[in-house]
Formats: structure tokens, C-alpha cells, sequence
């Protein structure tokens, strides 16, 4: 049986319009969810994060987020700093909206 399905999420400026839809699509047929591989890049990274994970807490069986790496410097995708801490390991911005989300 499937017991959980993992959405990779390797983006760029924001998360596709039918984003939390599909979690709940697939939370509906009675499985878990969780946001895989998260990444995001882009001028817009903060937002994005914070709607990626807003849309994880808004639906019931979605039971967690990884994010594909910690630091900038770690990531896959080079040179386009798709993660929370850039390459010296500060936080960015992207990493404040994900803690926002998380805390309200």
C-alpha cells in the first residue's frame, strides 16, 4: 500500500497556482503528504516559501517539509541560492517568512 506521497519541489519565484489543490487531492484519496526536496529560487524566494509552507499547514495530512540543503553553498542548483541560509550560513529573508508561516 501507499501510505505517503512526496512532492519534489525544485521552484523559481513561486509555487504553481494549483499547489495546496493538489496536496489535498492526493490527502483526499487518503494518503499523507509531504513537500520534498524543497527549494526555491528566485527574486521572489520569500514569499514563495511562505506560501509553500502555508499551503503544507492548510491541509491536514500534509506531515512535513525538507528543504534540499541548508546553505547557498550546498545546493544543486549553483549560483541561483535557492536555500534559507546563504553561503556563509546567515538566515535570509526566505528563512524568516518560512518561520512566520510556521508561527501563526
Amino acid at each position: 500500500p501507499i501510505d505517503c506521497v512526496g512532492f519534489q519541489s525544485h521552484l523559481t519565484n513561486t509555487a504553481p497556482a494549483d499547489y495546496q489543490t493538489n496536496l489535498q487531492r492526493f490527502a483526499n484519496l487518503g494518503v499523507d503528504v509531504q513537500i520534498t526536496e524543497l527549494d526555491i529560487a528566485g527574486s521572489t524566494q520569500a514569499s514563495a516559501y511562505d506560501t509553500v509552507t502555508r499551503a503544507c499547514l492548510a491541509v491536514s495530512r500534509c506531515t512535513g517539509i525538507t528543504v534540499w540543503g541548508i546553505r547557498d553553498s550546498d545546493s544543486w542548483r549553483t549560483g541561483q541560492n535557492p536555500l534559507l541560509f546563504d553561503s556563509s550560513g546567515n538566515k535570509k529573508a526566505a528563512y524568516t517568512a518560512t518561520l512566520n508561516a510556521l508561527n501563526s
